[in-house]
């Protein structure tokens, strides 16, 4: 009969959805039903068993406290409490505006924050790193490592949520954060230059798109007489234009065992013939002006000098060390590594993009994680990139046609290379960089030859390897990742 039917589709719509205050209502329907519909007694009695069992099975759920829908209010509260002393965030990098910062931070979190922008050379004056968090390029990871400015990070204790974890990066930010095969920072760009050119030279390159490092130069306007004066120079950015160089034209090592230094004797390589072929290419980039800004500017002018060029014209410049106005230029051309089969290494990670440590002086670390999970995210780095040099966003922020997004997408397949040299970043690199960085000055302003340079450069880091003794092999191969 159609009672038996009738009845199982009131019990499912009765309990279905349904909250505890019906469930007396529905129950004394439900017997109802049974008395009025002609139920044989036995089966009767069966189903009254049925119905008070599913009742308090009903009641009993209703009754349990509801699971927080995720990220709800209910959810964040098991997140750290916010206190009321300020985060303290040092940033070793050029910054526009750290109140939009805190804007954007305290827009998202009740965790008040301070920054302060320390330069390079001011930070490593210092005796102690009195802060929470320490955003500074990756090339220093060594030297604030030994002086145990900074921590080791937990096990998937620094992440960006919505981009999986640090594990998933390319290798190149995975090795950048990583020291002595221990995880101390966080990547939130690299530096990897690029050959920037002028219109011109995309024309002549349209039959070459991967050109070598003599066709570049086979294109260059005759050289002109130039003068070089301090006041006008980047070091950082000579450095880096050098070792890019050095990474196109090497070809005697093996960069997985270091280019820079013999591992096995611990002697400076710079006087090889490949490093003094580097130096004196150096010079002709710079023999293009008067000034020799192709060479010694900053990346931002350099960048500008050769995208709005009417002429040939080549530099090197790093797309994440751009400033807005130079980042958003759409003219000339870019390519990030040059055609040289016999090279060991083909291109450069100068160690200028920024990276984010624990302080060991931190003093709230739960917050200071969330932060720098939360520096770490794609929106984060898309608000940041315009702000502070040396972030990559993982989004065209200048517009997918413009130049430095271009060359960013060319650097891509170059950041999963497990052989791109980032070095010097063990301790004292920032020492090694600044006597390579002053002797390549000193012969572009014709005080040296490039032989002589790179000698004087040479004696120079093996008095800087000194103060490390028996370490020194030991705190090369760690900045390799060649310890176990």
């Amino acid at each position: 009969m159609n009672s038996r039917r009738s009845l199982w589709a009131i019990v499912f719509e009765s309990f279905s959805g349904s909250d505890v205050g019906a469930v007396g209502h529905y129950t004394a329907y439900l017997i109802s039903f049974l008395r009025d519909a002609e139920v044989p007694f036995p089966m009767r009695y069966v189903l009254h068993i049925t119905i008070a069992l599913a009742t308090a099975i009903f009641a009993s759920g209703c009754n349990q406290p509801k699971k927080p829908a995720e990220n709800s209010p209910e959810d964040s509260a098991a997140r750290p409490a916010a206190t009321n002393v300020p985060l303290r965030v040092w940033i070793t990098a050029d910054v526009d505006n750290t109140e939009l910062i805190t804007r954007r931070w305290m827009a998202e979190s009740d965790q008040p924050v301070s920054f302060e922008v320390v330069e390079p050379t001011e930070l490593l004056s210092k005796t102690e790193c009195d802060c929470d968090i320490l955003v500074y390029p990756a090339r220093l990871i060594g030297e604030l490592k030994e002086r145990k400015w900074i921590v080791e990070l937990p096990k998937g204790g620094a992440k960006a949520a919505d981009e999986g974890s640090v594990s998933s990066r390319p290798k190149a930010w995975q090795s950048q954060g990583n020291y002595g095969k221990n995880d101390y920072a966080v990547s939130l760009g690299c530096s990897i230059p690029a050959w920037i050119f002028s219109d011109a030279v995309v024309e002549q390159l349209k039959d070459r798109p991967v050109p070598t490092l003599e066709d570049l130069l086979g294109m260059l306007e005759p050289q002109v007489d130039f003068t070089v004066t301090d006041e006008t120079v980047d070091m950082e950015a000579v450095v880096d234009r050098f070792l890019a160089i050095a990474a196109a034209t090497t070809t005697s090592r093996n960069a997985k065992y270091g280019l820079l230094f013999d591992l096995r004797t611990m002697r400076s390589q710079l006087v090889e013939a490949d490093f003094q072929s580097a130096a004196r290419t150096l010079k002709r980039i710079a023999a293009q002006t008067p000034d020799g800004l192709a060479a010694v500017g900053t990346h931002s002018a350099a960048w500008k000098a050769a995208c709005q060029s009417q002429t040939s014209f080549v530099s090197i410049a790093s797309p994440n060390q751009l400033d807005a106005e130079a980042a958003e230029l759409r003219s000339g051309g870019a390519i990030v590594q040059l055609q040289s089969p016999d090279s060991s290494a083909g291109t450069w990670n100068t160690g200028a993009g920024l990276v984010c440590s624990i302080a060991s002086s931190c003093s709230q670390t739960s917050q200071s994680l969330l932060f720098v999970d939360w520096l770490e995210t794609s929106g984060t780095r898309a608000f940041l990139a315009p702000l502070m040099a040396g972030i990559d966003a993982s989004s065209p922020v200048f517009g997918v046609d413009s130049t430095s997004w271009k060359a960013r997408q060319l650097a891509s397949p170059v950041l999963g290379n497990d052989l791109l040299p980032i070095e010097p970043r063990m301790p004292l690199a920032s020492e090694y960089r600044a006597a390579l960085g002053q002797n390549l000055v000193h012969y572009l302003q014709g005080k040296s030859t490039a032989s002589e340079a790179m000698s004087q450069a040479s004696k120079q880091w093996e008095a800087i390897s000194a103060r490390r003794g028996k370490m020194l092999k030991y705190d090369y191969e760690e900045s390799l990742g060649l310890n176990y």
